[in-house]
């Protein structure tokens, strides 16, 4: 237990700055969140189908939106499901306290402080501690942001888990992991990191698909062998790897 509080405490001290921008986000967002929800219609969808999963209904929601999208006039303005994610997430929230809109906004609160750490993690390794800060200031305190977490929608979780996708990919581009494959070891725990946020992304929005472009350039940047011979030590090129983790994902 000692040494559980030790590895705790080391942590906290090297992170605190991540800490604090992470509190300070989540106190910005719940303090202009309102009770109720604004005007629109995407969040119906979404509590409709994570209503679906805590009722064990799921299949009646799915069918139930076909048959009124396929009985309107006109059906291009809902898919007849939305992509998983966002109602895994809050499907707890629904089994525990209902409705309850304050509570199912925790989500894209706590997607908000993420993005604000991952740009922080993402611009700090390329920009230092100075401008990183400010640009996590220009998504702290944008009025647009603060305004999505009042509602329940996939907007701000999307952009946390691109971003965390962004850091996690950079940090492996940087050790030479996402060139030569590795899946195991701290280099590889990022990787299959990466690769699970990127299809975490993938199915909140179908625009996620971009992120493979990503990876694929993330990777040719590193295809030369004398350079990740160089960068992995010697270490087998299956550049691969990940790829395959990400169909099997």
């Amino acid at each position: 237990m000692t040494e559980v509080w030790a590895r705790a405490s080391r942590w906290t001290r090297h992170h605190w700055r991540h800490i604090t921008v992470a509190g300070l986000m989540i106190w910005m967002a719940r303090s202009v969140q309102e009770a109720g929800h604004g005007w629109g219609d995407d969040f119906a969808l979404y509590i409709n189908q994570a209503r679906g999963l805590a009722e064990g209904t799921l299949w009646d929601v799915v069918a139930d939106n076909r048959f009124a999208l396929s009985n309107s006039a006109y059906s291009t303005f809902s898919p007849v499901a939305y992509p998983w994610v966002l109602p895994l997430l809050i499907s707890p929230f629904i089994t525990l306290f209902g409705i309850d809109y304050p509570m199912l906004k925790i989500v894209g609160t706590l997607a908000f402080a993420m993005s604000g750490v991952a740009m922080m993690v993402l611009a700090g390794r390329r920009h230092g501690r100075l401008t990183a800060g400010l640009i996590t200031m220009m998504v702290v305190l944008n009025p647009w942001f603060l305004g999505a977490t009042d509602q329940v929608l996939s907007d701000l979780l999307f952009m946390a888990l691109v971003l965390a996708t962004l850091a996690m990919l950079d940090r492996a581009r940087e050790s030479g992991a996402l060139a030569t494959g590795a899946l195991t070891g701290p280099d590889g725990r990022v990787v299959v990191a990466a690769i699970t946020l990127m299809t975490l992304a993938i199915h909140t929005r179908r625009e996620g698909l971009a992120l493979v472009i990503v990876l694929a350039a993330a990777q040719f940047a590193w295809s030369r062998r004398d350079v990740v011979a160089e960068a992995a030590g010697g270490i087998a090129h299956r550049p691969w790897r990940p790829w395959l983790l990400l169909a099997g994902l």
